[in-house]
């Protein structure tokens, strides 16, 4: 049997509903001397479950005080409307009426401004793995063509001095340095120098090498018989 105090009712009015049910129907004198309560109590949780349709008095003798009864467990349960114009418990009729309006759309509370309502969110779609795209073989660097190589220029005989081919013309002749300088008006010192020039230009490293270098280029004319006589 449901507790009725689940359904809105005093612990004092479903004690005494499952004293009925279970002993019968009696008095509210009755039911103080069973249960030991005292009669104001009694009445006052009789009046309870008169309200909430779960007991009626019954007179069966004008001049006696009504026999309690009883209704059955179920009707009490699950509704408790056995007879017209009886009223819901009011913890029960309160938690009702909050139902309703949760469940009613034009009771819902209205968003607080700024505020956008909640929307239930989607499941995102799992990620699966990236499609495996066609790798384009990269292309081989071939070797690089070869190029034509032009021909370095060849540097020509490095030009004589009017001063230094009469030098050599006299050097060439058998004349030493001292009568060349003589003959030139110059010092020895000086006709040393003229010939370090010449070699350094040349890339020679002495004057048997100067002389064979200045021939093989036709910078001089090798003497007639008559000039060495």
């Amino acid at each position: 049997m449901a507790s009725l105090v689940r359904l809105g009712q005093s612990p004092d009015a479903d004690l005494l509903y499952r004293t009925l049910v279970n002993f019968g129907p009696r008095t509210a004198a009755d039911l103080a001397t069973d249960l030991g309560m005292a009669l104001r109590r009694v009445g006052r949780a009789l009046d309870e479950l008169a309200s909430a349709g779960a007991v009626a008095p019954e007179a069966t003798v004008p001049s006696r005080a009504p026999t309690w009864t009883p209704r059955p467990a179920a009707e009490v349960a699950y509704g408790r409307r056995t007879h017209a114009g009886t009223a819901r418990a009011p913890l029960v009729a309160a938690l009702v009426g909050l139902m309703a309006r949760h469940l009613h759309p034009a009771h819902q509370p209205a968003p607080a401004a700024g505020l956008t309502p909640l929307q239930p969110r989607e499941p995102a779609p799992a990620a699966g793995p990236a499609p495996l795209q066609p790798r384009e073989p990269a292309p081989t660097a071939g070797p690089a063509p070869l190029q034509p190589r032009e021909p370095a220029p060849t540097a020509g005989p490095a030009p004589l001095q009017p001063r230094e081919r009469a030098l050599i013309a006299l050097l060439a002749a058998g004349h030493t340095e001292v009568r060349a300088a003589r003959e030139l008006g110059i010092s020895r010192r000086t006709v040393s120098y003229i010939l370090r020039d010449m070699m350094d230009r040349l890339g020679v490293a002495n004057r048997f090498q100067l002389g064979l270098t200045l021939g093989a280029r036709y910078a001089i004319r090798p003497p007639h018989h008559d000039e060495c006589a």
